[in-house]
C-alpha cells in the first residue's frame, strides 16, 4: 500500500516541476524575469528600491571610467602570499585600476611589472562611497571587486557577478588592500 502512494507522489511532483520549467521563467537577483514576455515583477521591493539608490552605474557607453579610476588609483595587493624576494614574502598580485582594464603584475624593486590585463566590463559607485568593478578574462572567467563595508582600502573578490552568489563565491585570499606608501 506504501508503494503505490510513494509512486504517485513522485509523478505529481515531478509534473508539478516539469510544469513550471516550461514557463520560461527565472530568477535573478531580488526580481523574478518572465523568459518570454521580459516582464519583470518584484518580489521584494524594498531591498530592490534600496539597491538602487545604493548604486549607481559610474560606466558610460563609450567605456569612460574616470569616476572608477580616479576612486581606486594606486597600487593593491592580493591578501594572499605567493613568492619571497630578498626574505621578503610578496602577495601573489599586485593590482593597478586604468581606465577600462585591471592590471595584475609584480614588482621589481620599486617598479611594477605588468603580468596580464582584465576588462572591466562594468562598474557602480555604492552611496556609502564604495565601488563594485565587474570584470572578465580573457578566457571569459568573470568576476567581481566589491568594496567592503567597513573598509573602503578593501575590494572583496567574488568568483561571479551575480551578486546572489556572493557569500558562496567570496574568496578573500584574492581580495585587494590598498598598498599605503612607506614615508
Amino acid at each position: 500500500m506504501k508503494k503505490p502512494i510513494v509512486i504517485i507522489s513522485c509523478l505529481m511532483i515531478s509534473m508539478f516541476v516539469g510544469c513550471n520549467a516550461d514557463t520560461g521563467a527565472e530568477i535573478k537577483d531580488d526580481t523574478i524575469v518572465a523568459g518570454e514576455q521580459n516582464a519583470e515583477i518584484v518580489e521584494n521591493s524594498d531591498s530592490a528600491e534600496q539597491a538602487e539608490e545604493d548604486s549607481t552605474d559610474t560606466s558610460s557607453e563609450d567605456g569612460n571610467y574616470s569616476d572608477l579610476v580616479s576612486a581606486i588609483e594606486g597600487m593593491w595587493q592580493t591578501a594572499s602570499i605567493g613568492y619571497e624576494v630578498d626574505g621578503d614574502l610578496q602577495p601573489s598580485f599586485y593590482v593597478q585600476f586604468e581606465e577600462a582594464q585591471i592590471n595584475y603584475g609584480h614588482m621589481s624593486g620599486e617598479e611594477f611589472v605588468l603580468d596580464h590585463s582584465d576588462k572591466i566590463v562594468s562598474s557602480k559607485m555604492t552611496s556609502r562611497g564604495g565601488y563594485i568593478v565587474k570584470a572578465e578574462s580573457d578566457n571569459g572567467y568573470q568576476y567581481t571587486y566589491q568594496s567592503a563595508e567597513s573598509d573602503p582600502d578593501i575590494l572583496e573578490y567574488y568568483e561571479t557577478w551575480n551578486e546572489i552568489d556572493f557569500s558562496d563565491k567570496y574568496i578573500g585570499g584574492k581580495s585587494l588592500s590598498k598598498v599605503i606608501a612607506e614615508q
